[in-house]
């Protein structure tokens, strides 16, 4: 593969919107996988280094932990051991 292509990605590109970003002074990249970043409504989204937006929060700490502990389960395998229904889908009623 030449430097100018890419591999093909399994999700297509109009389902993640990628965002190029130049770190800015008040920015670091936490656990060499992701960065913080303010946006313009006060909250905080983590981006996956090759722009990929992650987690959301209302603070910098809570969105690094968040975007943290998903990366973590993702590695493992056990992101979807982590999940719960909370509610049923079934209709109450007949129709």
């Amino acid at each position: 593969m030449d430097q100018n292509t890419t591999p093909e990605s399994p999700i297509s590109s109009a389902a993640v919107k990628t965002t190029k970003f130049v770190l800015g002074a008040d920015e670091e990249i936490i656990e060499e996988t992701f960065v913080v970043r303010e946006k313009s409504s006060g909250l905080f989204t983590a981006y996956k280094l090759d722009g990929t937006p992650m987690s959301t929060g209302l603070t910098r700490k809570a969105a690094a932990f968040a975007t943290s502990h998903y990366l973590k389960a993702e590695q493992d395998g056990t992101l979807w051991e982590n999940s719960t229904t909370i509610e049923s889908a079934k209709m109450g009623v007949k129709l």
